[in-house]
């Protein structure tokens, strides 16, 4: 949805690719004067095919990171890059309890419908949302509080702890080095210095 416009001759021009419609000559689109025709550019579809597989792939690589690593090594790796603690406590309990906090959510939805026998105004919708919103934050704040005595209590001193401890090895080094030579070539050849 966010790069649609790109591929419209109003924001980058080039090479007529689909026909769209004729204008009148002077149209305006607010402060923008309009083209003469509009039509999609060979250039616009290409600048948001680029843009949406370079999306695709950060993401697809973000959740493979995540399927395939269990979270606590994934945070303690994260802390041994030095990223500050505050940072990954807030990813760590984020990914924590955001599955508690939905099911929750769904309780109260599956709770309510059950108990509904004539459907309410949008206005009474409306109130019963935000009095949920209201119960969620407060019962989150509750179990913040709740959940962070129970870490101080059991020793909990701000860093990640886990049971593995890991230590870097030759092949650890063996597929940063490919990694890094792969990224290289592909930056090279994505800027025409080595030809395929």
């Amino acid at each position: 949805m966010i790069v649609i416009p790109v591929i419209f001759n109003v924001f980058l021009p080039g090479d007529p690719l689909i026909h769209i419609m004729d204008l009148s000559p002077g149209a305006h689109l607010g402060p923008i004067e309009l083209p003469a025709s509009i039509y999609i550019t060979k250039q616009g579809v290409g600048a948001a095919a680029t843009f949406t597989l370079r999306v695709a792939t950060a993401v697809s690589a973000v959740v493979l990171l995540f399927l395939t690593t269990p979270q606590q090594l994934l945070f303690k790796s994260l802390r041994s890059l030095k990223v500050p603690k505050v940072y990954i406590l807030t990813m760590a309990m984020a990914y924590r309890y955001i599955f508690l906090f939905m099911e929750m959510i769904r309780d109260l939805h599956i709770a309510k419908k059950s108990r509904t026998i004539k459907s309410m105004s949008l206005r009474d919708e409306q109130k019963w949302v935000g009095g949920r919103i209201g119960y969620m934050l407060i019962k989150s704040l509750d179990m913040s509080e709740k959940v962070h005595m129970a870490m101080v209590s059991r020793g909990f001193s701000g860093d990640v702890q886990i049971m593995h401890d890991y230590h870097i090895r030759g092949r650890d080094y063996i597929a940063v080095g490919s990694a890094l030579i792969l990224s290289l070539a592909l930056v090279l050849v994505s800027i025409n210095v080595v030809q395929l």
